[in-house]
């Protein structure tokens, strides 16, 4: 009877340093890395471009599109890096200008790589937050957040606009 405890003991730690080791290659293998700390990139936008195809021309109306093909500008607003592009869909009217609320999706395109995103936009200094949903060349694998924010100190439309990205790699 001890025999039969002893060799099922044996059994059992035999088959979890197995499992253990198969495991662990299964990790190296995969060729899983570290999630990088946040990275930060920062961006001026003029709203030059932007497009708003209404279906009522005399006011906002839910399903209007806004459409940018905007460029990218350094912070210090002097240098064109890239440009943005994206399309949006009105659903919700403010009650103030500048307050409507868009929802839609884009992408930056920079000379190393692109970055998507997808969520609301709102015209004023409050901003709003997109998620960051992925990326190409050097922003392979990117996830996190965008916040776009009006340059007005007044609630209104905004005609330039600042971007803060943040966001890791896996």
């Amino acid at each position: 009877m001890k025999w039969i405890v002893r060799t099922s003991a044996a059994f059992v730690c035999m088959a979890l340093a197995i499992s253990a080791g198969f495991l662990a290659g299964q990790v190296h293998a995969s060729g899983a890395k570290p999630v990088d700390a946040p990275k930060e990139l920062h961006f001026v936008i003029h709203n030059s471009a932007m497009k708003v195809m209404k279906h009522d021309p005399n006011t906002d109306t839910i399903g209007d599109l806004l459409v940018a093909e905007d460029p990218l500008y350094d912070t210090t607003d002097q240098q064109v890096v890239g440009k943005i592009n994206g399309d949006f869909v009105l659903t919700h009217v403010g009650d103030t200008p500048g307050h409507s609320v868009y929802e839609g999706s884009g992408t930056i395109i920079l000379p190393d790589g692109q970055i998507s995103f997808e969520g609301p936009f709102t015209q004023h200094e409050a901003g709003s937050y997109s998620t960051i949903t992925g990326g190409t060349q050097a922003y392979d694998n990117v996830h996190g957040q965008m916040h776009i924010t009006a340059n007005e100190t007044q609630m209104q439309e905004g005609t330039k606009y600042k971007i803060d990205l943040s966001y890791s790699q896996a």
